[in-house]
């Protein structure tokens, strides 16, 4: 990603849109943002719905064979365990305008359910405004989605990354950038062996939401992904 990150600010960073740019650059520095966790929750095709639908023409059928990528994203739990170790004060969760995401729920109870004095705001505006949200964060939560992995690679403010797996065609990987840590973290859950959750949105949700953080290591080492 250290190769991937200077072509894009020599290439890609050009490029942007005017607004998008002044967006990214409207850089808001100081206790608070060294203090604040930006996560994003990847919606839309993952959660039932069509790969260019916007917002849910159906409701959720939770008993339908869940997407297997969610498989590869953090439980809910994980989130909260990144909270309490590292001491942040204030998140803000990036997700699509179906928030159909087991954790936008979770994360609008964290504080009333945890006693955390923490500050949840949840942002689901359009495309460039979510993808600024992203690319401006000091420190933030990737999802196993190519949206906030290229958010990444393309930011100035980044100082710390958090990560489960790695995306599919991600240009994010372990080598990362001079100035930027990574943090990643392993459990024995994936797409083949997730019992003793069932494979429907019913048993994704209840891992998601209720996973024992007990079961979530901090990795000593960042971990590629496997070919």
């Amino acid at each position: 990603s250290r190769y991937y990150h200077d072509l894009s600010m020599e290439y890609l960073w050009p490029q942007l849109r005017p607004e998008v740019r002044a967006c990214v650059e409207d850089v808001q520095d100081g206790p608070e943002a060294d203090t604040r966790l930006t996560v994003h929750l990847r919606g839309q095709d993952l959660w039932n719905m069509g790969e260019f639908e916007e917002k849910p023409k159906n409701s959720m059928n939770l008993e339908a064979g869940a997407h297997h990528w969610l498989w590869a994203n953090p439980p809910c739990t994980m989130y909260e365990k990144i909270i309490r170790e590292e001491g942040y004060k204030s998140v803000l969760v990036v997700t699509s305008p179906d928030r159909r995401h087991a954790c936008v729920e979770w994360f609008e109870r964290l504080q009333e359910r945890s006693g955390l004095d923490i500050k949840v705001t949840v942002q689901s505006q359009k495309l460039a405004e979510d993808f600024c949200a992203l690319t401006r964060a000091k420190n933030l939560v990737l999802s196993f989605s190519t949206l906030s992995n290229a958010a990444a690679v393309l930011s100035k403010q980044l100082r710390r990354v958090y990560v489960r797996e790695f995306a599919l065609n991600s240009l994010m990987n372990c080598d990362l950038w001079k100035g930027v840590d990574i943090v990643q973290y392993g459990m024995p859950i994936s797409e083949g062996s997730h019992k003793p959750y069932n494979n429907t949105y019913a048993g994704v949700i209840e891992w998601f939401q209720t996973y024992d953080v007990s079961n979530i290591a901090r990795r000593d080492k960042c971990k590629e992904r496997d070919r």
